[in-house]
């Protein structure tokens, strides 16, 4: 009888060209325990381009220009004995398709073998392994899913807080009789004509409920959205989640840290000042 255990993660991950080898030298080590003849080695590259390069050695993939529509989109390794029924271990890497609306995994990897207690161990000591180079998954975090959930939440709380915006009376419509007194008092009315034209020009000078609530439902809902677009652009596109870093994409990976520090160093700067500023200025304000 033969065990297959197969699991899938939604993970980011940073695989380095030294967490690789390791992989690949632990998948060999569990497969030196369970087959006892030769292992075979399978490299499987897809590159943003759409080509696919197969290869047995590590060293091949490492050499990999892997930038740009050269770059790694999948990476998937297989181990299995060259006998019949021999075990197999499989992991792949990918970097999800980010437009999808479904659940997209990134991580995956496979066990096959005739003894489950090998099975059960070996998954074991490849998903700790793999969780070695898992990360946060920004792009899973800032996903059309969410970002449509957040949509709804911000389109619920600005529906909201407009319509209770409108209920309440103008103050305008609830002093128009004081505005009136104060304009006669001012010696602005002299007439029944003069009443009608003041009272005329206070009803044009009221927000018609509909402009007001238009007015408050955009402004809510942008300030509530506007933030988290910002904060995507700058997670996604300073701090990517799926990553081989070997080849050329060291460099890229390395500038985008470089910027993200700094950005991030400035904003953190920036609220610092701005608290503190407040704080003194009210302080001073105060004697």
């Amino acid at each position: 009888m033969r065990t297959q255990i197969d699991k899938r993660f939604d993970w980011g991950f940073f695989l380095s060209e030294q967490e690789l080898r390791r992989l690949v030298n632990l998948m060999q080590s569990l497969m030196d325990k369970a087959s006892p003849g030769s292992v075979k080695r399978t490299f499987e590259v897809q590159l943003r381009d759409g080509s696919i390069i197969e290869t047995g050695e590590v060293d091949e993939v490492t050499r990999l220009d892997n930038y740009g529509s050269k770059g790694i989109y999948s990476l998937q390794v297989t181990l299995a004995g060259d006998c019949e029924g021999a075990p197999v271990i499989t992991f792949r890497l990918r970097e999800p398709a980010f437009y999808r609306w479904f659940r997209d995994e990134s991580v995956a990897y496979s066990i096959t073998g005739s003894s489950n207690d090998w099975a059960v161990l070996a998954a074991g000591a490849i998903e700790e392994r793999l969780r070695k180079v898992r990360k946060v998954s920004w792009r899973r975090v800032f996903s059309r899913e969410n970002f449509r959930n957040a949509w709804v939440v911000a389109f619920t709380l600005s529906a909201v807080f407009a319509g209770l915006s409108v209920s309440k009376p103008p103050p305008q419509r609830v002093n128009v009789a004081a505005a009136l007194e104060q304009l006669r008092s001012e010696g602005k009315i002299r007439d029944g004509v003069d009443a009608i034209i003041q009272l005329e020009r206070l009803k044009a000078a009221e927000v018609p409920d509909w402009a007001l609530f238009f007015g408050i439902f955009v402004g809510f809902t942008a300030s509530c959205l506007v933030p988290v677009l910002a904060l995507r652009s700058l997670m996604v596109g300073l701090l990517p989640s799926y990553a081989f870093y070997w080849g050329d994409n060291i460099g890229v990976l390395d500038r985008k840290r470089n910027w993200a520090r700094l950005v991030f160093g400035v904003i953190i700067l920036g609220v610092v000042v701005s608290v503190v500023g407040n704080w003194l200025y009210e302080g001073l304000a105060r004697h």
